[in-house]
């Protein structure tokens, strides 16, 4: 009975992430835009970068505020508010997507995805088994947002390749129902449990300084970038903010917190030059056992700067090899399988004391980057605005050069001092007292 519970939470963790995160970074159902006129469908394209990084920093906010109570059960009834936004927005938004602005109803599904996030990172603190399936189902979500759905021919009529359809609706109303009830089953277990913390004067400001500039500089940068030309002093000094960004973030972060910022920077910076077309359905698995795998091993074998090492070594093929014209047969998908399994590493090796820093390092994946928008996919919708192949790739090897040093400063830094999460007894907690992170 205790194991079930044990593993009912674990797939509560992942199941929450998954769908906070397929709700932030992915836009509406295009059911819902049936009818709708192209200058919609324009303002709709080029918002999302921008509720996806509203949403970010809702995440961030929400984890610092719900880490500093000391009862479990405020957040975990925080991601239930968020599944409960999700549920309304999704229900009446398809009926009622002619009157609301699709931009309207795809922040709202952004800010939901990022309370259900901020709840459940500080919620599934108290465990690491929960921690990381927390972590492994935010980057699926990741995942899952780049998958292709190409329709295919079914007796002379088009119909959804098999995997599509259960992110059509971004995420789908079969997937929120049963999260709902699993956060609501974990809200019930957690209901009189409490956590020990230091009491302080003051509200942790610094973690959601640092989203903010997580969040936004990328946005700006990248908006700019598409609007004022692609000249190389450009180029070179977009990328040189971008690392100095990851390295102010990491500094924000108690201790060493920030190691793992410097990680993504780079992560988010290869994947936008590496990854050239959406995912096919077929890769779906596979990417999602090699990060569980690099973050087995990273929790099993930890090593910071071998992580970064082996991204920087990525990158150097990236720009080598993964070009559109001059690409290397599979070098994409090698490319992609690798980064899945560095990025799994990465967190293993790299992984937090703070909920809030697990939570801002994931947000730096989800913030489209410069590199994508060097190519032109995310914030313009004009196809002629596509660069030279090979800058992406040497953007990425700056940025990821920058990020090491930036690794190699943040290690000097003094492990941060955790606030220990107990229970006062198990009989209290209902039970779920035990392996507390």
């Amino acid at each position: 009975m205790r194991s079930a519970a044990r593993l009912t939470e674990v797939i509560t963790a992942f199941v929450c992430a998954v769908i906070g995160g397929m709700a932030l970074t992915t836009p509406i159902s295009l059911s819902w835009a049936r009818g709708a006129a192209t200058l919609e469908m324009e303002l709709l394209a080029t918002s999302l970068p921008r509720a996806v990084a509203v949403g970010c920093l809702v995440a961030v906010v929400v984890t610092v505020f719900t880490s500093t109570t000391e009862s479990l059960l405020v957040p975990w009834v925080a991601t239930l508010s968020g599944m409960a936004v999700l549920l309304a927005n999704h229900l009446l938004g398809r009926r009622f997507s002619e009157m609301i602005p699709l931009t309207t109803l795809n922040f709202i599904d952004s800010l939901a995805g990022g309370l259900v996030l901020g709840g459940a990172a500080a919620a599934v603190a108290v465990r690491l088994s929960m921690t990381l399936a927390f972590i492994l189902g935010a980057l699926t979500s990741v995942i899952a947002g780049g998958l292709t759905m190409s329709p295919v021919d079914d007796a002379g009529g088009e119909k959804f390749a098999p995997i599509a359809w259960w992110i059509i609706a971004s995420p789908s109303l079969w997937f929120i129902w049963p999260g709902a009830l699993l956060v609501l089953w974990c809200a019930r277990r957690f209901r009189s449990a409490r956590r020990y913390l230091t009491i302080r004067v003051e509200l942790p400001m610094r973690p959601i300084l640092a989203a903010a500039i997580a969040v936004s500089v990328p946005v700006v940068m990248s908006e700019w970038l598409v609007t004022s030309g692609y000249d190389t002093p450009d180029l070179v000094l977009v990328s040189v903010l971008v690392v100095v960004k990851a390295f102010v973030v990491g500094w924000l972060l108690p201790g060493r917190d920030g190691v793992l910022i410097q990680l993504c920077s780079a992560t988010s910076a290869i994947g936008g030059a590496i990854v050239l077309i959406p995912l096919a359905e077929w890769l779906v698995p596979l990417l999602i056992a090699s990060m569980a795998l690099g973050l087995w091993c990273g929790m099993a074998r930890p090593s910071p700067v071998a992580a970064m090492a082996g991204l920087l070594a990525l990158s150097i093929f990236v720009a080598v090899a993964a070009g559109p014209h001059t690409s290397v047969p599979g070098a994409a998908i090698v490319g992609t399988l690798v980064l899945s399994l560095l990025t799994g590493y990465s967190f293993g090796a790299a992984l937090p004391g703070q909920s809030s820093s697990v939570m801002l390092s994931i947000a730096v994946l989800f913030v489209p980057g410069v590199v994508i928008a060097m190519r032109g996919r995310i914030f313009t919708t004009d196809p002629g605005v596509v660069m030279d192949n090979s800058v992406p790739g040497l953007a990425a090897i700056l940025i990821t050069v920058g990020a090491a040093c930036g690794l190699l400063l943040l290690r000097r830094r003094p492990l941060a001092d955790v606030d220990p999460v107990t229970f006062p007894a198990p009989a209290a907690a209902g039970g779920a007292g035990g392996d507390e992170a």
